[in-house]
Order: C-alpha cells, then sequence, then structure tokens
C-alpha cells in the first residue's frame, strides 16, 4: 500500500513539474518573440503651395510688344516641387501687393527651365482695383513694388490612403530601397501564432505628410507593424499582447 501510495504522490510531482517546466518554457518562448505595435494605414489629405516674396516691375520690350505693362518675376527651385509633382506644376498664382492688400488673381506669362529645373517664372501683372487698368498708365504702380506671390497646382492629389508612421517604413542601407512588415495569423506547435512577413514598399508623392509616411504601395488586409521592440526579419514569430 505504501508503495503505491509513494508511486502516486511520484506521478503527481512529476506531472506537477512537467507542468510547470511547460508552463514556464512557454512563457519564456513567448517572451522571447518580438513585441510588436501593429495598426492600418491611414487617410489624410494635403496641399502644396508655394509662397515667395517679388516686386513688380515695367515690362521688357519683349513683353511689352504683346501688351503687357507690369511683369513678376519669381523664382521656382526644382527642391521646392519634386516631391510633390513628377514634372514642374501648372499653377494658379495669386499676389498680394503692399499697395492692394488682398490677393489678385494673376497668369504666367512665360515659365523658363534651368538644366537642374530650376524654374524662373514671369508673370503679367494687371489689377481690376487699380484706375487705369488696360490704357497703359504705368503710374498706377510703382515700380519696384513688393508683393508676396503664392503658387498652387492646377490639379493635385490632395488626398492619400496609404499613411503609415516613420517607425513603420525600414530602410535597406545596402540596395535603398524601402519595406514594411505586416503581421498574419497561423497555427503553431502552442496554438495560434502570429507571424511577420515583409514587403518592399515605394514612396508617393508626397513622400511625407507631418509625420507620416505616404506609401505608393501597401500589402492589402493584413495588419502593419507600426513598431518592434526587438530586430524583424520575414518569418519571424511575434507577439501582439505583452
Amino acid at each position: 500500500m505504501k508503495s503505491k501510495m509513494v508511486a502516486k504522490i511520484l506521478a503527481l510531482v512529476f506531472i506537477l513539474g512537467l507542468s510547470g517546466v511547460t508552463i514556464y518554457s512557454r512563457t519564456y518562448a513567448q517572451r522571447r518573440k518580438p513585441l510588436v505595435d501593429i495598426g492600418f494605414a491611414q487617410s489624410g489629405s494635403f496641399v502644396w503651395e508655394y509662397v515667395t516674396r517679388s516686386t513688380i516691375q515695367p515690362a521688357s520690350e519683349e513683353f511689352a510688344a504683346f501688351g503687357v505693362v507690369w511683369t513678376i518675376e519669381v523664382f521656382l527651385p526644382h527642391t521646392a516641387w519634386i516631391d510633390y509633382m513628377s514634372e514642374p506644376p501648372a499653377l494658379i498664382t495669386y499676389v498680394v501687393s503692399e499697395n492692394v492688400g488682398h490677393r489678385e488673381r494673376t497668369e504666367i506669362a512665360r515659365v523658363v527651365l534651368s538644366e537642374n529645373d530650376d524654374a524662373t517664372i514671369i508673370f503679367n501683372y494687371t489689377s481690376p482695383f487699380r484706375a487705369g487698368r488696360g490704357d497703359g498708365v504705368r503710374e498706377q504702380v510703382w515700380p519696384g513694388e513688393n508683393v508676396t506671390v503664392f503658387m498652387s497646382p492646377r490639379e493635385f492629389n490632395a488626398v492619400s490612403d496609404s499613411l503609415v508612421p516613420t517607425s513603420a517604413v525600414h530602410r535597406n542601407e545596402f540596395t535603398g530601397e524601402y519595406h514594411i512588415y505586416t503581421v498574419s495569423r497561423r497555427n503553431g506547435v502552442w496554438g495560434r501564432e502570429y507571424v511577420a512577413s515583409r514587403h518592399r514598399v515605394s514612396m508617393d508623392r508626397p513622400p511625407r505628410l507631418g509625420d507620416m509616411v505616404n506609401l505608393r504601395f501597401l500589402p492589402p488586409d493584413d495588419p502593419i507593424v507600426f513598431s518592434s521592440d526587438r530586430l524583424l526579419y520575414h518569418g519571424a514569430v511575434v507577439r501582439i499582447f505583452d
């Protein structure tokens, strides 16, 4: 009887010990997995506008031959628009002169591009708020009069549905390519587990909106890894709960 009792006690101790080791091993293995923060892409809207200063000047003979009296010359650097548009934009332009004080629409007379796509833009300035419009009387405008110029494109995609935090996008230092990770579920040895998958992505225009990155392509359905407490790789088993 005593031997049977001892055997039962040993069996119980063995089972409890095995259960404890199993729970500890599973807990330890779970804690070794990268902890990730996941979410989905967001939508956002944005407007491109370039604001600069210039002056009103008498038109050169070249433009005066076509009836232009006053012009405004503006420099638009390549770096100001390249992240937003694939080519120099067709602009809607308004100016605010120091002697009128509110926005007036003006039209482009000429655009001159340099070799690196910096643009010199010459505008034909006429004002319905100044007497003598169209009669060629230059005294209605003062040479060198300061203006603020507001430029925006006629057509611009102002909405994006693929905005993710900057922490979600990773860059390969050797190839220069960008990638993100998504998380999907599968059945594993211990039941359901979560696996990270790597996806190559590229930037859309504009590449940034505040602290968000504007991506051209996003994998469908699966949530995106916004951050991880450890380095990730394709196929890594992760945890989404602490």
